[in-house]
């Protein structure tokens, strides 16, 4: 049963007795959506490619069961994906970022990101969907973090290119929409978010002038609301877009992004 609590100025939900599966769960947004549902009294899985991250993740959040998992590992993670038994809701969180110049993209790096950020998602999509309908799940819900770079052209500095990763996050934004169709039968809602730039512990891989591109003053300068997305802010549209009060919302892309796509 699902309870929503509605204050001044806040609102929170209550996941009690629901399983909540999130990838890319170790660090950055895919924690902080954790713990959002966490604190909300969800049963949460938590995948991510890293041992440490999810040793980090148990230790703030024991009730948290985690598996390490290599999301571009199509059989072995139906696999996994099958051991921790059904779930209510489905966040799909992981992604990569390789930044090459577009004219030295090589086929590995084009194999990768969409293995990660396109690929993946379909797997877990169909690995979660199969699990509802088998077990006749009712109010479903898949979440698909996409980006803002997905919608736009993204500058990100003069010696590297995102077209790739942009490219990988619009086919998630379409998927979204056609799963949105295709499983409504099913009574399962599938959106997407689409955040702008945030702060992570992603961006702390990427070269300098990559992170210096992603808070460009061209980007700024199309900003409504000043400043960057917390995780926060993100990680509660996930929230939102899982429970019933969102009941009427499906295929839709939520971009948190300050206005940018506005401006």
């Amino acid at each position: 049963m699902y309870v929503v609590i509605i204050r001044r100025n806040t609102m929170s939900f209550s996941f009690e007795g629901k399983r909540i599966l999130v990838t890319g769960a170790g660090r950055g947004l895919g924690r902080a959506i954790v713990e959002s549902f966490v604190k909300s009294g969800g049963s949460v899985f938590a995948l991510d490619i890293k041992q440490e991250l999810l040793d980090d993740v148990t230790k703030s959040f024991p009730t948290v069961v985690t598996a390490v998992i290599d999301l571009s590992k199509w059989d072995e993670v139906k696999e996994i994906v099958q051991k921790l038994g059904p779930m209510d809701h489905l966040v799909n969180n992981a992604g990569v970022f390789i930044y090459e110049p577009i004219l030295e993209a090589t086929e590995s790096a084009v194999d990768k990101v969409l293995s990660v950020n396109f690929k993946a998602v379909l797997n877990m999509c169909q690995i979660f969907a199969k699990n509802v309908i088998q077990n006749e799940i009712k109010g479903a819900t898949i979440v698909n973090v996409s980006s803002l770079a997905g919608q736009r052209p993204y500058p990100v500095g003069t010696q590297h290119s995102g077209t790739i990763y942009s490219c990988s996050k619009a086919a998630v934004d379409m998927l979204t929409k056609n799963l949105a169709v295709e499983f409504a039968q099913y009574d399962i809602r599938v959106n997407g978010i689409a955040p702008g730039p945030m702060i992570t512990g992603l961006m702390d891989n990427l070269p300098p002038d990559v992170r210096q591109g992603l808070k460009t003053s061209a980007i700024k300068a199309r900003q409504l609301v000043p400043g960057v997305a917390e995780l926060d802010d993100v990680a509660f549209i996930a929230l939102y877009l899982s429970s019933p009060v969102a009941k009427f919302i499906t295929g839709s892309i939520n971009v948190v992004d300050g206005g940018v796509g506005t401006a």
